[in-house]
């Protein structure tokens, strides 16, 4: 099985729970818009890159 290069993970920061783990750009970025207590973190190959904190509206 072929390894992903670039894993998006979405964090729900209020439970600490992993809510998503994909490899959709779009698919993460639309979870983490709609839903204010989630982080975005960006990983290429296994190491994260980039760190969005909850938007908390």
């Amino acid at each position: 099985m072929p390894v992903n290069d670039i894993v998006y993970v979405v964090k729900n920061e209020s439970t600490g729970d992993i809510e998503m783990a994909t490899t959709n750009d779009f698919e993460a970025w639309c979870y983490y818009r709609d839903v204010p207590t989630v982080s975005l973190s960006v990983f290429i190959k296994k190491n994260m890159v980039g760190y969005m904190p909850p938007s908390n509206k």
